[in-house]
């Protein structure tokens, strides 16, 4: 599982283990458990479902994959006079829809 890392990588303030969809290597730190599973592999976006805007942030959330298994990200960006200077995300593996514990989706 891939930790959580904050770094400033070119003036922008980043919560996460991807950028941009790709991995930030050497940066990301390592749980004691083990390396990322996705080592090497970036995310891939497949649509994004919703975007909600209020003030200085903006919220999304889409689907894609990460090395082929299939995740949702929610993601909230910060705005400072038009400029992107934060960014947070939670990815999440989604389980098949015939393997749903209910028929409402997470999309």
């Amino acid at each position: 599982m891939c930790a959580v890392i904050g770094v400033i990588f070119t003036g922008l303030l980043y919560f996460g283990a991807y950028l941009f969809g790709e991995k930030l290597g050497a940066l990301a730190e390592r749980q004691d458990s083990g390396r990322c599973e996705a080592e090497g592999q970036g995310l891939v976006y497949d649509r994004i479902h919703r975007t909600v805007a209020d003030g200085q942030f903006v919220l999304t959330h889409s689907e894609g994959s990460v090395a082929g298994v299939r995740h949702s990200y929610a993601e909230l960006w910060h705005l400072s006079d038009g400029v992107l200077t934060e960014m947070w995300d939670a990815v999440t593996e989604v389980p098949a829809d015939a393997e749903a514990l209910h028929d409402h989706g997470i999309f």
